[in-house]
């Protein structure tokens, strides 16, 4: 796939989204108004982002579910693996609890997204991560198996239908970790994925 220029722009404007959010949180412990919570609208350009780009690599040539798996694996995991050690090892040597093993096995398994406060705040942040996990191990398979022009109406009908269940469970989602399930973000997703189709 050659480089789009304008992705690197909308990458850009992503991050810059989720620090304002990050930065007011923990320097001001509060939002400086209800329209600067910045951070939900950056990661969701992201999802979008990663399903064009996803989808885009794997329409290139015939989808090799092998080569794709083992791209992905050593893409990520080295450096996941190597934050939750890291965390690991500093709780050893402070003798500080700074996770739990809800929160370590949750992001070893890619369930993150699902498991809600009980988990350690040091990996809350892995909820994105396991969500496109979750993505990266069903998308291609579909897309495989069923074609692409089956995959458009798929992505559609999964698009519409997380939208129609957040806007049905509305009041339910103003808490954080309830926003980052895969029923309510996994819209994003496809919608990077049918722009890519």
């Amino acid at each position: 796939m050659t480089r789009i220029p304008t992705l690197d722009g909308w990458r850009g404007i992503a991050i810059l989204l989720v620090l304002f959010d990050h930065t007011q949180t923990s320097l001001l412990n509060h939002y400086f108004l209800p329209f600067t919570q910045t951070g939900g609208h950056g990661v969701t350009i992201f999802f979008v982002l990663s399903g064009f780009l996803i989808t885009s690599k794997l329409l290139e040539s015939p989808i090799d579910l092998k080569r794709f798996y083992i791209r992905r694996f050593f893409r990520l995991m080295p450096a996941a693996w190597t934050y939750l050690a890291v965390v690991l090892l500093l709780g050893l040597v402070t003798g500080v609890h700074l996770e739990n093993f809800a929160g370590f096995s949750s992001c070893i398994f890619f369930y993150r997204n699902v498991v809600g406060i009980g988990a350690g705040p040091l990996t809350g942040h892995f909820w994105s991560l396991s969500l496109e996990e979750q993505f990266y191990l069903v998308w291609p398979c579909m897309l495989l198996l069923a074609g692409v022009r089956r995959c458009r109406w798929i992505a559609v009908a999964g698009a519409v239908g997380c939208a129609v269940y957040r806007w049905f469970f509305w009041a339910r989602f103003d808490r954080i970790m309830l926003s980052g399930q895969t029923q309510v973000r996994a819209d994003a997703l496809l919608v990077g994925c049918l722009l890519a189709m």
